[in-house]
């Protein structure tokens, strides 16, 4: 299932925050500190989500364009991809895909498309969540100046 979200902060600046909280993700799964050189297609690492572990691979990383990575527990796996359109200094499409396959299924189900629509609505108010976020920061910024 996909989505295509409009924000009103630039792609920079969205994936900079993607990156910041992928790195602290790994960080707090890993124990371990990561530079964001090191991330890339093929980066992988293990972390613990609603008591089971998963395996989290980045599939495709390209700076201030993409983010995308499979997350597999016991079988099943997520496909998510975030494809970043720059229309401007100050704004950005937001193209977000995510795919639910369980484990021995070869097409999608209706409760696995039940979860990709439930995701796609987290993932809109996150995005929406994050721009806010970034413009409550520039703000700020701006009045310090």
């Amino acid at each position: 299932m996909e989505t295509i979200v409009k924000l009103n902060v630039s792609a920079r600046d969205l994936f900079a925050i993607m990156e910041q909280s992928l790195l602290q993700e790994v960080k707090a799964a890993t124990n371990k500190n990561v530079d964001a050189t090191q991330i890339g297609r093929g980066f992988t690492y293990t972390k613990k989500s609603q008591g089971r572990s998963v395996k989290v691979a980045v599939t495709g990383w390209k700076r201030d364009a993409l983010y995308e990575a499979t997350f597999t527990s016991n079988g099943d796996t997520i496909f998510v991809r975030y494809e970043l359109e720059p229309e401007g200094e100050n704004a950005v499409s937001v193209t977000y895909r995510e795919e639910i396959r369980r484990k021995g299924q070869t097409k999608p189900t209706f409760a696995s498309r039940l979860g990709e629509k439930k995701a796609i609505k987290q993932a809109k108010r996150m995005l929406m969540a994050v721009e806010a976020t970034i413009l409550n920061q520039k703000k700020a910024q701006d009045h310090s100046s």
